[in-house]
């Protein structure tokens, strides 16, 4: 049975990359309009140029993905792309750090781009578990005040 895992974890599923000429697209995955009302975690990621295959995405974002236990939606996006809107990257509309890699943020239904900070990178599992945190409803605790 172990062979078929290898097998499967070798096969990872594709994670789609959002068109950034396709303007719904972005407000979908920006700013959760749409019809889908979903929460994306998106990774900047430049797109190859002249089918060349270009960079590897970054294994903890695909090692999350391949989790599939988050409630998200997994994106890729060239952060690069100037907004023919503002004239601005998306690094710079929504202050991402380049230098702070993978660059990774979470947007949607939640809110507006909000970058992942890099303590929470280091390996699949911990993008996954901060993402169940920030995207999974929470019972507020009640503390008890002493009179």
């Amino acid at each position: 049975a172990m062979l078929g895992y290898y097998f499967m974890k070798g096969m990872s599923a594709e994670i789609p990359r959002i068109d950034v000429n396709d303007s719904l697209a972005l407000r979908e995955v920006f700013f959760g309009e749409g019809a889908s009302g979903k929460d994306f975690a998106v990774l900047c990621h430049p797109e190859a140029k002249d089918g060349s295959v270009g960079l590897p995405v970054s294994s903890v974002f695909q090692d999350s993905h391949d989790d599939g236990s988050a409630p998200v939606e997994y994106a890729i996006i060239d952060c690069d792309h100037v907004l023919p809107d503002s004239g601005k990257t998306i690094y710079e509309k929504f202050k991402l750090n380049k230098k702070k890699r993978p660059t990774i943020f979470v947007s949607g239904k939640v809110g507006p781009p909000k970058q992942v900070p890099e303590k929470h990178l280091k390996t699949g599992a911990m993008l996954t578990k901060l993402l169940k945190q920030m995207l999974e409803p929470h019972a507020a605790k009640i503390e008890k005040t002493k009179e």
